[in-house]
């Protein structure tokens, strides 16, 4: 099973959200995964794309082991280079052999960025089990629809 490498609390970035510019970048409420799309042919061909998931839990091992982060143009699947928050609380847990537990909040145009996206390395191995648990927050100046920067 292919998990997120080195994949911790203390790797998360923030960057802010604008107004949507392409189909395959739009990042709704909630969480989602960000990669980049590897079919030729494909309007998001060579850029990153995003695979909204929403609010609730999300096991992000059966996610990827059952293909679920695919490109919103040719759905076909990629790679999750890291995994954005957007106007949500959200409650992540690095399983290992301790528990880590973070809460973090994504509020108006702010997006947080958990993992670390590397040119070239995928960012799996058998060493982390995560779990985010997401709930909505109010708009605050932000909205659902716009792209990352």
């Amino acid at each position: 099973m292919g998990v997120l490498k080195d994949f911790n609390t203390s790797t998360v970035s923030h960057s802010k959200a604008v107004s949507g510019v392409s189909k395959f970048s739009i990042v709704q409420p909630g969480m989602a995964y960000r990669g980049t799309c590897r079919t030729r042919g494909c309007e998001g061909h060579g850029h990153s794309v995003i695979c909204n998931r929403g609010h609730g839990n999300h096991l992000i091992n059966d996610d990827i082991v059952n293909d679920i982060p695919k490109c919103p143009c040719c759905q076909a699947v990629f790679t999750v280079e890291d995994v954005l928050l957007f106007m949500c609380n959200a409650k992540v847990t690095v399983h290992t052999q301790t528990e880590e537990v973070s809460s973090l909040m994504a509020r108006g145009d702010d997006i947080v960025v958990l993992g670390q996206r590397t040119k070239n390395e995928a960012l799996f191995s058998n060493q982390r089990l995560v779990t985010i648990d997401t709930t909505g927050v109010g708009r605050g100046g932000g909205g659902g629809g716009c792209s990352i920067m």
